[in-house]
């Protein structure tokens, strides 16, 4: 696994949170959470269904549940810094955990 490595000036500026993901699109993050470098999603290694991200309406077209990028139990990325405000998340099925940290 790779190492990373953050300045604590960073660390410091930086927030977490956890968002309850359901089968109705909704946005990640509010516009009121600051994302100056960068950001990571984590779905819950518990969590009993996929969750799908993407733009409003790459998920919300309602034509195909399973448009967007797909996180399964305990997947992880990173997004660059402009993109994260701008993530919607949906469940496939029930209430799912994405926990997220941006510096």
């Amino acid at each position: 696994m790779a190492q990373i490595t953050v300045a604590e000036e960073l660390v410091k500026t930086g927030r977490t949170g956890m968002s309850l993901v359901t089968t109705v699109p909704a946005k990640l993050i509010d516009a009121g959470v600051k994302v100056t470098v960068g950001s990571r999603l984590k779905a819950d290694i518990d969590n009993t269904s996929d969750i799908f991200i993407g733009w409003a309406n790459t998920i919300t077209a309602g034509t195909d549940i399973n448009s967007g990028y797909k996180m399964s139990p305990g997947d992880e990325i990173p997004l660059p810094a402009e993109e994260m405000q701008l993530i919607f998340a949906r469940s496939l099925t029930g209430t799912q955990k994405l926990y997220w940290f941006v510096y």
